[in-house]
């Protein structure tokens, strides 16, 4: 015999009080999830409901019209097709941003343990990876953009740069980062910008970090407008490269006038003279 809804509810308050014993899952949009969950009697039970923490059924075992699945798990649910030998567990499918934070739990009834019992308590942790990553720059206002979409939660932005006078990768503090949240699919566009003197920089990395997982995801851009050669687009090796060579090679023309003038000398005896214009 199935419990009327009195019980589940009861079972459902039980549940609450234990919710913090359950197992983290990690989710992401769009994925599919499989929440395991086997009876240690290994026999088929009676029945039992998978249901979330706002007592909304996910699935019914048996299948019938009394606990109908609620509409935002309507042909998302799988049960598994071991019953018989007490694994009830289901595949969550096309996980949305409205999973995160929920938890779920079996209840189930058994003729071997003689009432309701409740297994396998679960809390979804969901996230998406941002995607579409793209850099704008501004040169005259020395401003860079970062832009990505689809993401979740709210993302950390961190930017740094390749500094062609200390040949090395520097931050660049002082972003300005500013979240949008889709209507629709409840994910976000991140939009982040910073103020940077882009003349002495080579390059500039954005970098967009989840917080949940610790995945981070970047975008590198060239900054335009560097004219190969130029000593605006030079590092800290070729500025060097250039103090040695110029100084060098005017000292590789003293040297070769001296030792023309000392072979005039030899030939002719008579040393060549400065000509020296004085003005009055």
């Amino acid at each position: 015999m199935q419990p009327s809804r009195w019980l589940v509810v009861i079972g459902l308050l039980w549940a609450l009080i234990v919710s913090q014993a359950a197992e983290l899952l990690q989710a992401v949009v769009g994925k599919s999830l499989l929440m395991s969950c086997q009876l240690p009697s290994r026999q088929s039970p009676d029945w039992f409901y998978w249901q979330d923490n706002k007592d909304k059924v996910l699935v019914q075992w048996p299948h019938d019209s009394t606990s109908p699945p609620a509409p935002e798990y309507k042909d998302r649910v799988e049960v598994s097709e071991e019953i018989n030998s007490g694994n009830i567990s289901i595949i969550l499918h096309n996980v949305i941003v409205a999973d995160d934070q929920k938890w779920f739990l079996v209840l189930a009834g058994e003729k071997s343990s003689h009432g309701i019992k409740m297994y396998c308590n679960y809390i979804l942790q969901v996230s998406a990876p941002y995607q579409d990553l793209q850099l704008t720059f501004n040169v005259t206002s020395n401003n860079v953009t970062c832009t990505a979409r689809g993401g979740f939660p709210k993302s950390e932005v961190r930017w740094s740069a390749f500094n062609t006078s200390s040949d090395e990768e520097v931050d660049l503090p002082g972003a300005g980062t500013s979240h949008q949240e889709d209507p629709t699919l409840k994910t976000f566009n991140v939009s982040s910008s910073v103020v940077a003197p882009l003349r002495e920089l080579e390059n500039v990395t954005c970098r967009i970090r989840n917080p949940l997982t610790g995945n981070t995801t970047e975008i590198t851009g060239k900054v335009p407008g560097k004219v190969p050669g130029s000593d605006e687009g030079l590092g800290l090796a070729a500025k060097w490269g250039i103090g040695v060579a110029i100084p060098a090679g005017l000292a590789g023309l003293v040297i070769a006038a001296f030792y023309i003038n000392q072979k005039r000398v030899r030939q002719t005896g008579t040393p060549r003279r400065s000509v020296q214009t004085h003005l009055e």
